[in-house]
C-alpha cells in the first residue's frame, strides 16, 4: 500500500479534530494534551500504532512510552503510570481474563468480583443510574474497580481499541469500572483511521478524503478493483461490512470476504458470535467456521487454568495432558454450557450446532495470528482442519 506524507497528516489532523482539548468540548470528553503520556506495546510496523500511538501522541505533545516487551506489560505500566494507549481487542481479553485470575483466590473473592462485573455493565448502560445503582457502583468501586485502574498505572484516563471488533460486553464493563476505551475503526490504505465511535444502514463501507492511499505499489489492477465512483468521486472499497446507527455511530459486523456462506444460501458473519465469547472464562480462543456447510460450528481453545478451577470446585478428576482434557466429558459439559448461553443471543441461523475443543494456542509464534494479534483463518482452518471435518461428520 502507498501510503505518503500528507496521508498521515491529513489523518493525524482529523484524529486531533476528534481526541485533541477543545473549548466547545464537554469536560469528561477523552482528549489527549500536551505533557500527557502513553503507553506503546504494539509493532512500529503496524499501521495502527504508527498513527495511533506514534504520529498522534507526537503531534499532541504527549509522551509516549515504549513497553520492553508484551510480557513486561503489567509491571510496565506501573512504572510509567500513562493517561492513554492504543491496543487491539486481544490485549483487552487478556487483561480481562488475568483480572478473573487474580479474582479467583477464593469463592468470596469470586462472588465479589461476578457482582461487581454486573454492576460495571450496569452503570455503564445507562445515562440515569439512580441512588440504588450509584451506592452499588460506589462501593464496587472501593472493592474491585480501583484496584484494577491502579494495575493500569492509577492515571489511566481512557484507552484506544482497534485494529479489530472489540465484544460490546468487554467494552462496557471497562467503561462501568472507569476506564473509557474509545473504539476506532480504519485501515491500512485510509492511514488508518476512518471513524472514532462519537453508516441504521448495513453495506459494505466506502471512504473518500485526504487520508487515503492513491492505490498499490506497481499493481495498477488491484488499485482499479480497490476503488468505485458510484457518484463520480473516487471512494475506497474498505470490504468491511458497518452498520450506522440512528445516532451516527459505526457498528462494524465483519469482513466481506470473511462472511460464512452456508450451504442453505445464508450469510453470516463470524466476528459477531465469536465477540460473545471475549469475556466467558472457560474459553481461550474461538474460531466460528461453516463455510459451504450446512450450519455454523466451531473451534474452541479452552481455557485451561479455568478448567482446572472448575474441577477442583466441583471435584472432577481431570488428566494433565490438555489433549485428553479436550476429550473429558465435564470439560466438554463446561464449554457446552457456555455455547448454549450465547446461542441464546443469536438468530437461529448463526447459532452454534457443534464445536470441537483443541488443545493448542493460536499465536505469532505458531503462525495463526498476526503480529497485531489477529486470527489467521486460513492458517486455524488448515491447522485443525480434521477437527473442522469431525465437526460435520459427527452431524
Amino acid at each position: 500500500v502507498q501510503l505518503t506524507h500528507r496521508n498521515f497528516r491529513a489523518n493525524v489532523n482529523q484524529t486531533r479534530r476528534r481526541l485533541a482539548p477543545r473549548p466547545d468540548a464537554a469536560p469528561d470528553r477523552p482528549a489527549v494534551a500536551a505533557g500527557k503520556r502513553s503507553i506503546a506495546f504494539l509493532p512500529l510496523a503496524h499501521v495502527f500504532e504508527r498513527l495511533a500511538g506514534h504520529f498522534f501522541m507526537y503531534a499532541s505533545g504527549a509522551t509516549v512510552c515504549y513497553a520492553e516487551s508484551p510480557d513486561t506489560l503489567a509491571d510496565d505500566l506501573k512504572q510509567v503510570r500513562p493517561h492513554t494507549g492504543a491496543s487491539v481487542p486481544r490485549v483487552y481479553e487478556r487483561i480481562f481474563r488475568r483480572m478473573c485470575e487474580q479474582a479467583s483466590g477464593s469463592p468470596i473473592q469470586e462472588r465479589i468480583f461476578e457482582w461487581a462485573l454486573g454492576v460495571a455493565r450496569q452503570y455503564a448502560r445507562t445515562d440515569s443510574p439512580g441512588a440504588r445503582l450509584s451506592l452499588q457502583h460506589r462501593l464496587a468501586d472501593r472493592l474491585v474497580y480501583s484496584t484494577v485502574r491502579e494495575g493500569l498505572g492509577g492515571e489511566m484516563e481512557f484507552m484506544v481499541s482497534g485494529g479489530g471488533s472489540l465484544s460490546k460486553e468487554l467494552c462496557e464493563t471497562f467503561i462501568g469500572m472507569g476506564v473509557d476505551i474509545v473504539e476506532g475503526y480504519g485501515l491500512t490504505e485510509t492511514a488508518p483511521v476512518v471513524s472514532i465511535n462519537p453508516p441504521a444502514r448495513l453495506g459494505e463501507l466506502l471512504v473518500a478524503g485526504p487520508n487515503v492511499t492513491e492505490g498499490y505499489w506497481n499493481d495498477p489492477g488491484e488499485t482499479t478493483r480497490a476503488f468505485a465512483e458510484p457518484d463520480g468521486q473516487r471512494w475506497f472499497r474498505t470490504g468491511d461490512i458497518v452498520e450506522q446507527t440512528d445516532d451516527g455511530f459505526l457498528v462494524y459486523h465483519d469482513r466481506l470476504k470473511q462472511l460464512l456462506v452456508l450451504s442453505t444460501g445464508k450469510n453470516v458473519a463470524p466476528r459477531p458470535i465469536e465477540d460473545l465469547f471475549a469475556t466467558v472464562d472457560r474459553v481461550d480462543q474461538i474460531l466460528v467456521v461453516g463455510d459451504g456447510r450446512k450450519f455454523v460450528g466451531a473451534l474452541i481453545v479452552p481455557d485451561f487454568e479455568e478448567l482446572a478451577r472448575l474441577a477442583a470446585r466441583e471435584g472432577v478428576d481431570l488428566p494433565d495432558d490438555p489433549s485428553a482434557q479436550c476429550d473429558h466429558e465435564a470439560v466438554r459439559g463446561w464449554v457446552q454450557a457456555a455455547v448454549d448461553e450465547a446461542n441464546a443471543d443469536l438468530e437461529r441461523v448463526e447459532r452454534i450446532k457443534d464445536f470441537e475443543l483443541v488443545p493448542k494456542s493460536w499465536s505469532t509464534r505458531n503462525d495463526l495470528l498476526t503480529p497485531s494479534m489477529k486470527k489467521k483463518r486460513h492458517n486455524i482452518r488448515r491447522e485443525f482442519e480434521d477437527a473442522v471435518d469431525a465437526i460435520y461428520t459427527e452431524a
